[in-house]
């Protein structure tokens, strides 16, 4: 088994075993039980970590710092490569501060740190690390309670060639980094259904020559609440699409199908993805492949 693999089975071990309250941007606010919260004069108030977002996640966008083993079946052109995968997503959205209105109908603000790794390992070859990706930044979001609401963001990538690939095959490092500047909206466009916008901009690729600034994503979702456990039991299907500049504007497609269960403050999934566009690891971009995913995500 590749070296990385038993470290990143223990952290995520460690993550699913932290205490969490729900995260969610629905019009139920999660609880605020044990939570520091001052109250100013004016009525309005100010919450030191506060749970869930004001900005939901993308369910189906594959470099979005999530927590989840991934099994996969994929026809890629990356040398030297199996077939058959693993990866581990480790990481999520974790709120620093929201300053919440006075009155019900006004505008909500949260800082939060995004963080994760996104690693990938070759089932044909004892699990080596073929590479992983490092993300982590700061998100400003806001929504009135109405059908949007706003991200703004510094979100920084570095990638990286697995230590058991490199020393297989000779591969080098390129340098893929991406220190981004990005404003999302979210738009529940109906009860069940959301679609999204983001558009990110890095002002100093860190490979000039490869890279080029602009990088834009859009989405579309829709989760049905089931009857059973207090439709805390549902499905979902969401459709996650980005395209960079510097790989001439070419579509990456991702559409996932699965199954939700809210439970134990958490929101559980498992469910079927089929992607075509570039690898996930950014060290590897300019290489396409399709896949097939099974996955257990859990949204932290």
């Amino acid at each position: 088994m590749g070296r990385a693999a038993p470290a990143a089975l223990a952290a995520l071990a460690l993550v699913l075993a932290l205490p969490r309250v729900a995260a969610a941007e629905s019009s139920s606010a999660p609880s605020t039980e044990d939570r520091v919260v001052v109250t100013l004069d004016s009525g309005r108030r100010l919450m030191l970590f506060p749970p869930g977002s004001l900005f939901r996640p993308y369910v189906a966008d594959p470099h979005y710092p999530d927590t989840g083993i991934l099994l996969r079946s994929a026809s890629s052109a990356i040398e030297d490569d199996g077939d058959r995968r693993a990866s581990l997503h480790l990481g999520g959205r974790f709120g620093i501060l929201r300053w919440e209105p006075a009155h019900d109908d006004g505008r909500s603000w949260q800082i939060s740190f995004d963080a994760g790794i996104d690693a990938m390992f070759d089932f044909e070859r004892s699990l080596d690390n073929i590479g992983w990706d490092g993300n982590y930044g700061l998100s400003v979001t806001t929504s009135d309670g109405g059908p949007l609401s706003w991200r703004f963001g510094l979100l920084h990538t570095s990638s990286h060639v697995g230590d058991e690939y490199a020393e297989r095959t000779g591969r080098l490092r390129i340098g893929y980094t991406r220190e981004e500047l990005l404003l999302a909206v979210s738009w529940a466009v109906a009860p069940e259904w959301r679609t999204y916008f983001e558009a990110a901009w890095d002002p100093s690729p860190g490979s000039e020559a490869l890279q080029e600034p602009w990088r834009l994503q859009t989405g579309l979702e829709t989760e049905r609440p089931g009857r059973l456990w207090s439709q805390r039991l549902g499905w979902y299907c969401a459709l996650d699409v980005s395209s960079l500049q510097e790989l001439d504007w070419q579509l990456d497609a991702a559409l996932q199908i699965g199954i939700f269960l809210d439970s134990a403050g958490r929101r559980w999934r498992t469910g079927f993805e089929i992607y075509d566009g570039r690898v996930p690891i950014g060290e590897f971009y300019r290489t396409s492949e399709t896949y097939v995913t099974v996955g257990l995500w859990v949204d932290l």
